[in-house]
Formats: C-alpha cells, structure tokens, sequence
C-alpha cells in the first residue's frame, strides 16, 4: 500500500453496495446487478472525461453473454442520459495477464476489508487515492 501511495498517476473510485437494501429483482441476476452498480460507479469518470475513455475489465466478472449488455447499457446511459460525447471502448481482460488489473484486485480487497471486517489500516495508507466513493444505497447503507 506504501508503493500505491508514493504513485502519483492514478486515483480510485469505487462503490460498495449494501445487498440487505437492494431490491431482489436485483440480486437474483448477478450481471443485472453489476450492470447497474457500474453505471452509478462510472457515471461521474464519464461525465468528467475530457478524452475518449477505455474501460477494461476482468472478463471473469461478468459472464460471456453479458459482456455486450454492460456496454451497451452503460454507452446508452453515457449518451441519452450523462450528455457523454466521448468514444467509450470497453475491453476485457483476464487479471492473470494485467498489472493494472491485479493492482485493481488488491486495491478492492482493501476496500472489501474496510466494509466487511472494519480493517482501516491498509485503507487508511491509500484513502488520498480515492476521489469518489459511493455507498449503496446511500441512504439505508449500514442501516
């Protein structure tokens, strides 16, 4: 986390999701879900972007069939409902095979550790990194 920190050319957002608060319908497809968190997740990077944006993401996180869903669910939104102009390309990779992914796992598996098991010391090295962090549903989150 030291080694993150001392990085100067990259920050982080992430969403954590309260499952007690999300509506069934929801968690009952694990895509539709994930499809919906990344919209709320990925909204303001959109909407801030001055060039055109790649989104990579670890092909094990979504299921095969549901790759075209998330990017056309997210290049939809980004156009009709955020006024995102930019060319928007979403690729997946296999984690295996990419640093910045692998830093992204580790980096979520702090995350994970402040909320699941109120760990805060390797979440408190790194929290200069996080510049947008969302509760879900931020009213009800932890209630």
């Amino acid at each position: 986390m030291n080694k993150f920190n001392e990085k100067d050319d990259f920050h982080c957002h992430y969403i954590a999701a309260d499952k007690k608060h999300i509506i069934p319908e929801l968690l009952i497809d694990n895509n539709l879900c994930f499809n919906y968190l990344m919209s709320h997740l990925l909204k303001p990077i959109l909407k801030g972007a001055i060039d055109d944006i790649q989104i990579i993401i670890d092909n094990r996180s979504v299921k095969v069939a549901s790759k075209h869903s998330l990017r056309d669910y997210i290049k939809l939104k980004a156009l009709m409902e955020w006024g995102v102009d930019k060319k928007i390309t979403f690729e997946y990779m296999d984690s295996q095979n990419s640093n910045n992914l692998q830093a992204v796992h580790i980096i979520a598996n702090v995350v994970y550790g402040k909320y699941t098991y109120s760990k805060e010391h390797l979440y408190g090295i790194i929290s200069n990194k996080f510049v947008y962090k969302s509760e879900f549903p931020e009213i009800k989150f932890g209630k």
